[in-house]
């Protein structure tokens, strides 16, 4: 299962399009963040907080959760693996798991880039650290329990359709 893992990862950053998402979704909360005046600006705040980032960023994961775990099974199908994974001694909870585990560290290498927003918090307070760490690593930890929810949700689907297919193929 760790080798499935392994592979979903090295497949999504092998081609561009893992390094895409993660670009896109740092260009999109960087307007918003500090570009575009509203409530989502930072600098206009008046106080050194990542409340709109948090605010903002389960919008934009809504586009791009599904994108994750649509690539995830049409890579396998457009590939001709899902073929080959299903001959091995592995079941298909098993594969969804790994499915999903690959998920997750896909959201996590999309919010790690995100720690700049943070540094940049920390240094344009009046009073240099004036930011509360924990809130903010409380915060990212239940951005990826939220992110983890959606991503059992579009594989619980996938799960039902997998073991549809493989009780065509053992009866």
């Amino acid at each position: 299962m760790k080798a499935l893992i392994f592979k979903e990862v090295r497949s999504y950053f092998g081609s561009i399009i893992g390094f895409i998402t993660i670009v896109v979704f740092l260009i999109i909360t960087g307007i918003f963040l500090w570009v575009i005046p509203g409530n989502f600006n930072l600098l206009n705040m008046g106080e050194s907080s990542l409340i709109p980032f948090f605010k903002l960023a389960p919008y934009i994961y809504l586009v791009l959760i599904p994108s994750f775990t649509m690539r995830l099974f049409a890579e396998e199908h457009r590939t001709g693996t899902f073929e080959l994974l299903k001959t091995k001694p592995i079941t298909a909870s098993q594969i969804v798991f790994s499915k999903f585990i690959s998920g997750c560290l896909l959201t996590l290498f999309t919010l790690i880039p995100t720690f700049i927003y943070y540094i940049s918090i920390v240094f344009l307070g009046e009073e240099i650290g004036n930011i509360d760490p924990l809130n903010i690593y409380k915060t990212i930890d239940e951005l990826n329990y939220l992110f983890g929810t959606k991503l059992k949700k579009e594989l619980y689907f996938k799960l039902e359709e997998i073991e549809k297919n493989l009780d065509k193929v053992w009866p």
